[in-house]
């Protein structure tokens, strides 16, 4: 007969708080990623030619622009180009 150790027991909710997080926070990292760009790319697309032209873009180039950001980890404010 096998003995179950109360440290199995104890161990395990942890582990599935764990496991939790991670299922809820993947899809919250990847729905806040969709919703910073799809900012990025409104707030491109209300800009007049002038001021796209002085950012170095033009109107066909800001949806690879937007395509192209990385952004960082929440809370931090920063954002990369990948």
């Amino acid at each position: 007969m096998a003995y179950i150790a109360l440290s199995d027991f104890t161990a395990a909710p942890s582990r599935i708080a764990a496991g939790l997080e991670w299922l809820f926070a993947a899809p919250a990292a990847i729905l806040s990623r969709w919703v910073k760009r799809k900012r990025l790319y409104m707030e491109l697309m209300g800009m007049d030619d002038h001021r796209l032209a002085d950012l170095g873009l033009c109107r066909g180039d800001i949806d690879a622009f937007v395509r192209r950001q990385t952004f960082a980890p929440a809370g931090t404010g920063t954002r990369r180009t990948a």
